[in-house]
């Protein structure tokens, strides 16, 4: 234990930081952190007393309870400034206004969409809150990004009961998007923004976006670098988003390590010129100081910034001539994103990015079985398949639990991407850099162009294809038990290269023998009940898909048709599917003492199926009560427990048939 903690010094500061963060749902405050770090600052004067600076420096086993301890205070602390402190509701009285910056435009049903960055706000009572987003629905096609706007303060503030960790409400807060508010373009007061010596990263995104339309290239190579270069999505339609997603390339267009990883080689190659006249090892700090800059500028998103960590300890170690150690810079990056923002463990994509590493870590000895040197060629094809087989196969359940589909199509399409993505992005940023100057490249916009429609083409193909996805989602057991049989088998595969130096020394570690037989057994227990989730949930023939802007209804019909419907933000949503009458209730603020008419009929309606949606806070009680349905799907998965809604349901008469998606089942059970 004590060499790998001495391997991965970031193991256990992680390791506190997450019980931190346990202790504090536990109601454990500020002061037991004050209490636990000046324990920890107390304690040191001992441990130099009965050991050496230089032991202590390398971390003994015994320095280790107390740095233990330090990082645990350190964490309790730290996490009491991120304590939610919302507006208050006063801020709906008349008078109360906020201004803040547009970071965000984009084109949705309802009308223009800005995101907001409020930086001035103060209620009726005097009380300034501190900084936070907001989303503004406006009519009004004037405004631009990086424009000081004021607003009335009449805010539909999110949060306020307990969430799912993938709500929609609750993954807006993740990004700092606290509420939204509708406005005509008359309630918008436009301020010139004041000059900045580095002005907003949305408004350098804005300024590179307009440069790369206006950079003669076709409209989909737009799209495509446009999404690879600034993570700007805007232009891209619903559909085609959902072909990426279907086609296996949605990952390829998000902003991830892989991308971060080809742009720091390119500053690297630019960069080699300062060897001429300057240290080498100054160019590693500049670069350093570039890729953090390159976070900044796309909005820093978790899988960016977690790689943008693990490369700087890298070219740290190549700085200070140190051998790097991935897991630890893994746990670094995860322990620095989550002490600045704890929230940050429940995005799908700080989860995905994260355990996408820590399974290629756990298989690196496996994905490099050939010599580098001896066969270059086939090392490099081999490491690129099986590490996109291992990233793959590693974060599938987590990928089918959080969005309800598996894409088997990505075995090819990655294929034919992911080995010429850099070219393509090296060639889109050459092409753009000469557009800027004045210089015309014509052939290398013709390759951008054609690059560009083969992908396209590639994702309509197979997006479209009935058998490219597969609609399901695992239990939780189900998520657990293959992500751990899945490390447990990689850690052991990667172990045996120590087979020869422990028959040597005459003992094999218990681990070693434990590990496949552990990982075997899960894995199996994880495929078991997984086909046992799929039976279930083939039961209903109703299904949900969450798009992260706009909720919607996919109705998949006894003959195989699947017809999506728009859900509303408010309202009831009555309509006639294959001749079943379906009710789709959504509502944000439905409660038993402040009834909206709009929302629930005054006489007792008869349908087939009574489908609650996203965001509502309503009783289950009264619901029934006005609607008598065949079937009901709760559709939001906020009800407490599937025991609790059982309770309510049972006043329904004998023979109705029911299907509950619930937080703690997460599949369709049937009553």
């Amino acid at each position: 234990m004590s060499r790998l903690l001495d391997k991965v010094p970031f193991l256990v500061p992680l390791l506190m930081l997450l019980a931190a963060m346990a202790a504090k749902q536990w109601g454990i405050g500020i002061w037991t952190g004050i209490v636990s770090i000046l324990l920890a600052v107390v304690y040191i004067p001992f441990i130099a007393h009965s050991d050496t600076t230089k032991k202590i420096q390398s971390f003994r086993a015994m320095s280790w309870p107390v740095i233990a301890l330090f990082f645990f205070g350190i964490s309790l602390v730290a996490l009491s400034f991120h304590e939610s402190k919302l507006p208050e509701e006063n801020a709906r009285q008349q008078g109360s206004r906020i201004a803040g910056y547009i970071e965000e435009k984009t084109a949705r049903e309802r009308g223009i969409r800005l995101l907001v960055r409020v930086e001035d706000y103060v209620n009726t009572n005097g009380d300034r809150a501190m900084p936070f987003s907001i989303f503004v629905y406006t009519d009004s096609a004037d405004m631009q990004v990086g424009d000081k706007i004021s607003l009335p303060a009449i805010i539909d503030w999110y949060g306020g009961n307990i969430r799912r960790l993938d709500d929609y409400e609750t993954a807006m807060m993740r990004r700092g998007v606290l509420g939204s508010l509708s406005t005509s373009s008359q309630g918008i007061r436009k301020y010139h923004s004041e000059d900045r010596v580095i002005p907003p990263p949305a408004v350098m995104r804005e300024r590179i976006s307009r440069a790369i339309g206006g950079a003669g290239l076709s409209s989909q190579s737009v799209v495509l670098l446009r999404m690879l270069l600034i993570g700007d999505k805007s232009d891209t339609t619903a559909d085609f988003r959902q072909q990426l997603a279907y086609s296996g390339l949605s990952h390829v267009f998000a902003l991830s390590g892989m991308h971060l990883a080809i742009i720091a080689s390119l500053f690297l190659w630019i960069l080699l010129p300062l060897n001429l006249i300057l240290p080498s090892k100054v160019r590693y700090v500049v670069a350093i100081f570039l890729i953090f800059a390159y976070c900044y500028l796309v909005g820093m998103p978790w899988s960016t910034l977690r790689a943008a960590i693990m490369m700087s300890f890298m070219l740290m170690s190549m700085l200070f001539e140190r051998r790097a150690s991935s897991f630890n810079a893994l746990c670094a990056a995860a322990f620095f994103i989550l002490l600045w923002s704890p929230q940050a463990i429940g995005d799908v994509a700080f989860q995905l990015s994260f355990f996408c590493v820590l399974c290629l870590i756990a298989y690196s000895d496996t994905l490099h079985f050939i010599d580098f040197k001896e066969e270059r060629s086939v090392h490099k094809l081999l490491s690129f398949l099986l590490t996109m087989l291992v990233a793959t196969l590693g974060s599938w359940a987590l990928v089918a639990y959080h969005f309800g589909s598996f894409t088997p199509a990505f075995a090819i399409t990655n294929l034919f991407v992911l080995p010429f993505l850099p070219a393509y992005v090296f060639a889109g940023i050459l092409y753009l850099l000469a557009s800027q100057v004045g210089i015309d490249i014509p052939m290398l916009g013709t390759v951008i162009d054609f690059s560009s429609k083969f992908i396209t083409t590639l994702a309509q193909r197979f997006g479209s294809s009935p058998l490219g996805v597969f609609h399901f989602r695992p239990h939780l057991f189900t998520l657990f038990a293959w992500m751990a049989g899945f490390l447990a088998i990689g850690i052991w595969l990667s172990s045996r290269r120590h087979i020869e130096v422990w028959k040597q020394k005459g003992a094999t570690p218990a681990y070693f023998r434990i590990l496949p037989c552990a990982g075997a057994l899960s894995l199996v227990v994880a495929i078991l009940s997984m086909f046992y989730v799929q039976t279930a949930s083939e039961r209903a023939y109703m299904t949900f898909e969450r798009h992260t802007h706009l909720p919607s209804l996919t109705y998949h019909s006894p003959e195989g048709r699947r017809v999506k419907i728009p859900i509303e933000k408010r309202g009831v949503t009555s309509l006639d599917i294959h001749g079943e009458r379906v009710v789709i209730l959504n509502s944000n603020r439905y409660s038993r003492t402040s009834r909206n008419p709009a929302h629930v009929p005054s006489e007792p309606q008869v349908c087939d199926h009574l489908v609650v949606c996203t965001g509502f806070r309503g009783y289950l009680t009264d619901i029934l009560r006005h609607y008598r349905p065949r079937v009901i799907i709760d559709a939001r998965m906020s009800v407490p427990t599937a025991t609790s809604f059982k309770s309510e349901a049972s006043s329904l008469p004998t023979g109705t048939a029911y299907f509950y998606i619930g937080d703690d089942s997460r599949y369709l059970k049937e009553y």
